[in-house]
């Protein structure tokens, strides 16, 4: 017998790459990359070995939109804002692949709660900085009419080498999602938790779809971001490995090809990571609130308990279902076409049912699973689900409603704005100060801190109150009245000179939602909502200026404005002049003509800081 057939058990030759080799190129133990094999694409050993999370923890990475609040297109500020952020010792704040957008994350958390108690506080403290910036931010996962060619890629080492990569497609990359991490124990029991989650990919893709448009068209899509996406190498639904040691050598094969350099070049919709021990679910748009947000963090932690506990009563479940697989592919696409209101195939043999119903039935079995570890309150926000509306349905609704794609973007900011703001419960009975403001409709400018969390230290009980409006539809009904709401509380649009705008109080509660409050979180930012349309300032925001230009006599009306404040109050040129005209109504306590009030109207300054 030769020396290739005489072997003991210990030396059985070993499968690779289609063949067998006397000696692997790697050891199962050995991580080392090969000799010669050096630069950038030479990866660390740790790389491959996963790092066990001894609970089911979960993260959250968040894409925003900076936006110029004047025109309603992305800007390029994420440079400055995030050298702004370092400043003021903001962790988890970092670039995206464009300049136009930011991404915020929160560190190890060990349930949804912590999830909103890490990300809503420093969220805020990000908004107030780009808005001192003249910036503001938003969630969506496209921009309803931004030119993508005109984004301006964020200066780093590993995007230039993607711009050279994917030349023109770099472009269709100005898109935003929601990636979720959950921790688990084992490689093996990461990628039998990823073969369950595979078959529920449709249902977090239509909750969270947000990206009806790209470049000014309705596109007929619920996620014009996944269909973008599918022009990527190495996206979409994962392949399938039945154990760890086989996503490790398909990792080693294509990087040692030159395919990949890092887990980072693998966008599946849901992709191990094992230098953090959880799986990454990427598959979500940028949801339209922070509540629908929340809410999918908790169904993924959800699944994710719930397919482990599946695992250990059925072991042979480990090894997953290639057809599982095979079918996600179609029902990714009907998700992507159809949203919530497509079909969903539900076996191998062809049966299908809506997707809606079958989430309505998912929820339901995992309530009880949410209810243990507390996450109940956030994955309720889902429902009633024929009462929810996602993010595309809302974006489409207005536009086709206005006529104008600018309401989109106002609707955004203020949405995303009222969740931050309404955070912490304002205060009730404002101070003589400022009583006249909350009278008036301007924001009151103060809030009580929070009380006491009445469900105890472990935070629990007393989380199933009813949903707030935006939690149940996204935000699309009028808050209950209050301190700094509108005196009617039924109005959804108000007018300033000819320009309509949203009413800062649609879509938020005066009270705090226990879903979003954090229980050490600072007072609400005292600015109004919605930002200022086009070409007209905002009589409602704060403006951060000395008091004696905020208020100035009227025997000083005719002295000249500094540049400054001009710049500040109006966009409209410098050119243009200012007409003096007496104030509409009566103001009190102001001496002479006016008070001090200030009027604006059709983008000129009728009193000036009077």
């Amino acid at each position: 017998m030769n020396r290739h057939t005489k072997r003991t058990q210990s030396e059985q030759p070993m499968v690779h790459d289609g063949g067998t080799r006397d000696e692997p190129l790697h050891r199962e133990d050995d991580m080392s990359v090969r000799q010669g094999d050096k630069g950038p694409a030479a990866y660390k050993a740790e790389e491959m070995i996963f790092r066990p999370s001894p609970a089911t923890t979960v993260g959250a990475e968040l894409e925003l939109m900076v936006l110029d609040p004047h025109s309603g297109d992305l800007a390029p500020g994420a440079v400055r804002l995030l050298k702004t952020c370092a400043e003021e010792s903001i962790e988890n704040v970092s670039a995206e692949l464009m300049q136009s957008m930011i991404e915020l994350k929160t560190g190890i958390c060990r349930d949804v709660a912590d999830v909103r108690d890490q990300l809503v506080p420093r969220l805020r403290r990000v908004r107030n900085i780009a808005r001192s910036m003249g910036y503001e931010l938003a969630m969506s996962a496209t921009h309803p009419f931004h030119r993508a060619s005109n984004s301006a890629v964020s200066p780093s080492e590993r995007y230039d080498r993607l711009v050279d990569r994917l030349a023109y497609l770099i472009h269709q990359r100005v898109v935003f999602g929601l990636h979720i991490h959950v921790g688990l124990p084992s490689g093996d029991r990461a990628l039998g938790v990823m073969n369950q989650l595979v078959q529920y990919l449709p249902h977090l893709l239509a909750l969270s779809a947000n990206s009806p448009f790209w470049q000014g068209i309705d596109t007929g899509l619920a996620s014009c971001r996944t269909a973008l996406y599918r022009t990527l190498p190495h996206a979409g639904v994962p392949r399938y490995f039945p154990r760890w040691k086989d996503f490790r050598a398909y990792f080693r094969v294509m990087r040692e090809c030159g395919a990949i350099q890092s887990m980072k070049d693998i966008y599946w919709d849901i992709r191990p990571r094992p230098e953090f021990g959880t799986i990454e679910l990427r598959v979500c748009d940028m949801p339209a609130t922070l509540a629908t947000t929340f809410a999918l963090v908790a169904l993924v932690r959800s699944l994710a308990i719930a397919s482990q506990r599946l695992l250990e009563e059925r072991p042979q479940m480990r090894r997953g279902d290639i057809r599982k697989h095979w079918i996600a592919v179609e029902n990714k696409w009907l998700a992507t076409r159809y949203g919530l209101g497509g079909m969903y195939i539900r076996t191998p043999a062809g049966k299908r049912r809506p997707l809606r119903q079958d989430l309505n039935e998912l929820l339901a079995r995992l309530m009880p699973v949410a209810r243990e570890s507390g996450d109940d309150v956030f994955l309720a926000k889902l429902l009633p689900l024929d009462k929810f509306e996602a993010g595309a349905d809302r974006q489409r609704r207005l536009c086709r409603e206005s006529g104008n794609p600018r309401t989109v973007i106002d609707d955004m900011v203020a949405s995303l704005s009222s969740e931050l703001d309404s955070a912490v419960a304002p205060d009730k009975s404002p101070t003589p100060a400022v009583a006249s403001s909350a009278t008036s409709g301007v924001g009151a400018g103060s809030s009580q801190p929070p009380s006491p969390d009445p469900r105890g230290e472990g935070g629990r009980e007393g989380c199933l109150s009813k949903p707030s409006p935006i939690g149940m539809g996204e935000g699309k009904e009028a808050g209950a009245n209050g301190a700094g709401a509108k005196g009617t509380g039924s109005k959804e649009k108000e007018t300033v000179g000819n320009v309509t705008q949203a009413d800062p109080t649609v879509g938020s509660a005066t009270q705090a939602d226990p879903a979003l409050r954090s229980p050490s979180e600072p007072a609400a930012t005292p600015r109004a909502s919605a930002p200022p349309a086009a070409g007209a300032a905002n009589p409602f925001a704060a403006v951060d200026l000395p008091a004696s230009f905020l208020f100035r006599p009227a025997a000083r009306l005719a002295e000249p404005i500094p540049l400054a404040v001009v710049s500040i109050l109006s966009p409209i040129p410098m050119g243009e002049g200012f007409e003096r005209q007496p104030s509409p109504r009566p103001s009190p306590g102001g001496p002479g003509e006016g008070g001090y009030e200030t009027a604006i109207s059709r983008g000129r300054m009728n009193d000036v800081l009077d």
